[in-house]
């Protein structure tokens, strides 16, 4: 196997790790991208079909780089199917292809410009006016996730974001 002669002592542990699944953690700067690439080069070349490897990373521009660069190390008979992805699509594509399996059978991602449109039609394109107390639709998105993501109610949401966690019997909201 061709391992480039440039590698530490831990980032070789791990490029020849002998199990079936590895995660590679380690700070910025530490060579984690070269491992990585040098891993899943040194898997296709040891016979592993490259549609087995799932490089995850926390942006696409870093998934598809590694992608490249294992592509750039191999014969252009290897390089076909290995994929890589954001943690957050590769999660994605699981609650997609097996709804059951996370009670996620009717669900739909909207991205954050999505979102912000969605409230701005419902708001009229304007924010809402409560005398002294505006609640611009950013604000709305942001009351409106921490309510699913905490199963809080609405009303309880509203407190905690707009008016700092204090109770509702001391804020006048409209005159």
């Amino acid at each position: 196997m061709n391992i480039p002669d440039t590698l530490n002592d831990g980032q070789r542990k791990a490029v020849e790790f002998d199990g079936e699944h590895l995660l590679v953690l380690a700070g910025a700067g530490t060579g984690k991208t070269k491992t990585i690439i040098a891993r899943a080069a040194y898997l296709i070349q040891s016979g592993i079909d490259p549609s087995k490897i799932q490089i995850l990373t926390f942006t696409k521009k870093a998934a598809n780089e590694i992608v490249e660069r294992v592509k750039a190390t191999l014969p252009q008979s290897d390089e076909n199917s290995l994929s890589g992805a954001t943690f957050h699509s590769w999660c994605n594509q699981l609650i997609v292809r097996f709804p059951n399996l996370f009670g996620a059978a009717a669900y739909t991602v909207i991205d954050p410009d999505d979102q912000l449109s969605i409230i701005k039609m419902v708001c009229g394109n304007q924010n809402l006016d409560f005398g002294k107390l505006r609640i611009k639709p950013q604000q709305l998105i942001d009351i409106y996730s921490l309510a699913r993501n905490t199963k809080k109610s609405l009303s309880e949401s509203l407190r905690i974001k707009l008016f700092k966690n204090k109770n509702w019997i001391t804020y006048k909201i409209w005159d």
